[in-house]
This record gives C-alpha cells, sequence and structure tokens, in this order.
C-alpha cells in the first residue's frame, strides 16, 4: 500500500473490511450470499432508491421465498461479519505512518447502524466514512467517484483505492485511481511493501531533478567515465512519467529543454562533449523532444507540421527515416525510425508512402529479430521493442499491424537480461498489454537500493561502439513506473 508520505487510501467495507458467511441461512441455506448482497434491488436499497421491504419483496419474488424469510437471512448473515485477522494491526501501521485512510461502505443507514455496533473497533481509523446510503448512488460510477475524490479532497492520481468488486475496480481505474484487487491481508502487507518502495524511487527521481543531479555518465572501454550533458535522458523521463511535469522541477525541466530547440529541431548534446563531438540535428531527439512537450501543450500545430515535413524530406531512396537532418551522416537506425513514426503519426501524415516504408522496415526486423543485438545507437533489444510499444500504444493503425507479433516478440523476452531497465521496460509492456510477466517484475524489486534507486543499464552507445552512456535517473523512473502499473492490475494477473 502507500508509504509514509501523507498518501491517500480508499477502503472498499464490503469484502475487505467486512466479511461475512459465504452462503445463506434458514429457508436459504445453501444459497449464495451475493444472490441478495450483490443484486439490482439489494444496491438500489443501498443507495435510497427502495425501502428495505421494497427490497425484501423484490429478492423474494427471485429466490421463491416469503419477503420474511429473506429478512430473517440477512440479519443471520450479520451475527457472522468480522474483520479478516490481522487487517487492524495494518491499518494502524498505516496510520502510523502517515497514511490517511477513508471508507466506502455499500449500505443504507439502517445496515450501516448494525456495522457501527458489529464492528466498534474498526471505523474510528478512518479519516472519512461514508455510506452509498448518505450518497444516494452506487459506487461503480464515474460521477460517485469524482463527489469523493472532491468531499475529500483527494487528488485522484495520487490515492490507492483497495477493493473486492472487479465491477468497482473497472470504474476506479478508469478514474485515473490507483486500485488493488484485495483477497487476504497478507495481499496488503505485501502491497504495503511496494508502495513503500514506489514512494521510494519516486522521491529519488524527484530529490535528483530538484538538484539538477540526473546528466547521464559515458563510460569508454577503457573504464573511464565521463558526464554527459544530454537531453535523450530527460525526455525519455518525462514520456515515461508524465506526472513528473506537474512538480516545479519536472515543468522547469521541460522549459529548459523546450529552449534547446533549433528551429524546432533538437540535437543529442547540450553541449559539445570532447569524446562525443558536436553533434548536428537529428530525428531521433527532435521526434521524442517534439511528442513529450506537444503531450504539454509545448508545440503548436503549425511547429509539429514543420517537424513532420523536415522527418518526411529526411529519408533515404527506400522511403526509410534517416538519423541526422544532413546529407554528411546518412545513417538509418530502427529505433530512430519508430520515433519518428510518433511524430508523423501525431501530425497525422500516416498516409505518406515514407511511413509504409519506415513500417516495413521495422516490420521486417521484428519478424526476423534482427534486435536482438541493439541497433546502431541503442544496446538494449527492449529498447526496440519498447519504442515499437510507444506508438503502438497511441496510434490504432499502427498498433493493429504490429501488436500481434510485438506481443510474441515481447512474450519471448521475459526473464532473457538482469539488467534492470530491460526488466522495467519488459513488466511496462506486459502490463500495459495484459501478458502475464511476474518474474521481472520480482526481480526488479529485488535489485532496487535502499536510496530507491536502481544500477543504470547501457542506454545509448557513440559512434565507437564500447562508448556507452547510463544514466541511473532514467532507470529509476522506468523501474517506478513498472511498479506504479503492477499496483494498479488485479492481484491475478501479474
Amino acid at each position: 500500500m502507500a508509504g509514509a508520505h501523507g498518501s491517500d487510501v480508499i477502503v472498499e467495507a464490503e469484502g475487505v473490511l467486512i466479511q461475512g458467511a459465504g452462503e445463506l441461512t434458514g429457508a436459504l441455506a445453501g444459497v449464495p450470499a451475493r444472490r441478495i448482497f450483490l443484486t439490482a434491488p439489494w444496491l438500489r436499497y443501498a443507495r435510497g432508491e427502495l425501502t428495505e421491504q421494497e427490497a425484501y419483496e423484490h429478492l423474494s419474488a427471485a429466490l421463491g421465498v416469503r419477503p420474511s424469510d429473506v429478512a430473517d437471512a440477512v440479519t443471520a448473515h450479520w451475527e457472522t461479519w468480522q474483520t479478516p485477522p490481522g487487517l487492524l494491526d495494518l491499518l494502524d501501521t498505516l496510520q502510523d505512518q502517515g497514511t490517511r485512510l477513508y471508507c466506502v461502505v455499500t449500505m443504507a443507514s439502517e445496515h450501516w447502524k448494525h456495522a457501527l455496533q458489529r464492528l466498534p473497533d474498526l471505523w474510528s481509523r478512518f479519516t472519512g466514512v461514508v455510506t452509498t446510503g448518505e450518497l444516494g448512488t452506487e459506487l461503480a460510477s464515474l460521477d460517485t467517484l469524482s463527489r469523493l475524490c472532491h468531499r475529500w479532497s483527494l487528488t485522484p492520481q495520487d490515492t490507492t483505492f483497495i477493493g473486492a468488486d472487479l465491477q468497482t475496480l473497472q470504474f476506479t481505474r478508469a478514474a485515473g485511481i490507483r486500485s488493488i484487487r484485495y483477497r487476504t491481508p497478507a495481499d496488503l502487507w505485501r502491497l504495503r511493501s511496494e508502495h513503500s518502495r514506489l514512494q521510494a524511487a519516486e522521491d529519488y527521481v524527484h530529490h535528483r531533478l530538484r538538484t539538477g543531479d540526473y546528466r547521464s555518465h559515458l563510460i569508454t572501454g577503457t573504464g573511464e567515465q565521463h558526464a554527459v550533458d544530454e537531453i535523450w535522458s530527460p525526455f525519455y523521463l518525462l514520456d515515461a512519467s508524465p506526472a513528473i511535469a506537474r512538480g516545479e522541477p519536472g515543468r522547469a525541466l521541460l522549459r529548459q529543454l523546450a529552449a534547446l530547440g533549433q528551429d524546432g529541431l533538437y540535437s543529442f548534446l547540450r553541449t559539445a562533449h570532447p569524446l562525443l563531438g558536436e553533434l548536428p540535428v537529428d530525428a531521433d531527439d527532435t521526434g521524442l523532444a517534439v511528442s513529450v512537450l506537444h503531450a504539454h501543450g509545448l508545440v503548436d500545430e503549425e511547429s509539429l507540421q514543420r517537424v513532420a515535413d523536415r522527418i518526411l524530406a529526411n529519408c533515404n531512396r527506400d522511403g526509410i527515416v534517416r538519423m541526422y537532418f544532413t546529407p554528411h551522416r546518412p545513417r538509418v537506425d530502427a529505433v530512430v525510425c519508430a520515433v519518428a513514426l510518433y511524430v508523423l503519426y501525431l501530425a497525422g501524415r500516416h498516409e505518406a508512402p515514407q511511413v509504409r516504408a519506415t513500417e516495413d522496415f521495422l516490420h521486417a526486423l521484428l519478424e526476423n529479430k534482427s534486435y536482438e543485438q541493439g541497433t546502431i545507437y541503442t544496446p538494449s533489444p527492449d529498447f526496440y521493442l519498447y519504442v515499437l510499444f510507444r506508438v503502438a500504444r497511441r496510434f490504432p493503425r499502427f498498433r493493429d499491424r504490429f501488436r500481434p507479433l510485438l506481443a510474441t516478440r515481447l512474450a519471448q523476452r521475459i526473464a532473457t537480461t538482469d539488467e534492470p531497465a530491460g526488466q522495467a521496460l519488459r513488466v511496462i509492456m506486459c502490463r500495459t498489454l495484459n501478458i502475464p510477466n511476474d518474474t521481472d517484475y520480482q526481480r526488479l524489486l529485488a535489485q532496487q537500493h535502499a536510496d530507491g534507486s536502481w544500477d543504470p543499464s547501457p542506454a545509448w552507445r557513440g559512434i565507437a561502439r564500447t562508448v556507452v552512456g547510463y544514466n541511473r535517473v532514467l532507470d529509476t523512473t522506468f523501474a517506478a513506473q513498472a511498479m506504479r502499473l503492477t499496483l494498479t492490475h488485479t492481484n491475478d494477473d501479474r
């Protein structure tokens, strides 16, 4: 669950805090309890649309018994209510860590009074408790969730919802709330640890951004290490975790990066480097920069179209996008091609013949696995899959063509390397594409350092392939995003 930083958690009472017998008794002996408590008449009663007696009459007709038999079964079920062992200790621990706890109860006022009497030690642990009867609406509703956040002054992206009902969890996720499917208190102890790990990773990234200490490091074949002030890593950092730009350090970084454009085009380096020289503007950094800046309203339509024109004019004789905007360096790199395609799709230029030629090139590499040794400038095969995934996630036409084979190749990559960045990228893609991958996730968690960071993996390379770049802040951002996506999935499909 959450860490010790004033985080907010909403808990669904039924199935989490309150658990009762799975079957009814009396005239309804052996009937699953859900045949009452998850039915439309009962839920209408819980939000105040029916009286208790009207609910019993509707249910008696459906179950073939008298209304009084339904009432007796409900009363008997009340007596089986209990809080799962260990859960109160967990709630206390969370409170001690600074977590604010809120609770939503799907009950009418009459039954809420009984819950207060039956479980008196439970409710004092919550900053706020509300019933659907008080709200007058069901919980599985975007409008209801918005009202709850407003009521308690919660920010959806900074809130975690814990519930047992899958329908409700669909809506909480759609509302942008981190959502966890509850099964046992053991799940919450584990998830509490994972949230604390995530908080540590986020704190590490935010600290490095605040202090301006997010530069990459270049390592030569002889082991020499040099700081490199490049824009590729911070742009990917902002792309992987858009929430970073909501804070002042992130906004400041965006403004700094935006100012580095040369007539809308970008180069890898902010300034010339002794080992890398002075690099010209290129389609890779330009495509990445424009897509990220456009997402934050810092690139207008005219500028976007102008960049798209430059990319389309910068292709080889086969129509495939080239790296540098200069005839003196006519290189083609597959990762660069995918990044450029993102901008061309963003600009609505996907019908251009150069787009089809570049797509064909990328698809052929995906089919024959030619990316497994990396590309000219990117050593990681997982990063090639990631840049394709990045386009497929946003643009349906590209997704329709690439997703089936991309999913196959991704599944083949699971647990193939121990580098944290590769593991994180595979988890990010697997979570989004609903491919189970707990192996990479558990290995990733095991490699986190006490300060919240991960060791950096080879991220990019210079022309001399023994010159390789690393960025600890970027890789920690990827790992944090992998954790964030995992915590919003149900526990069954990791």
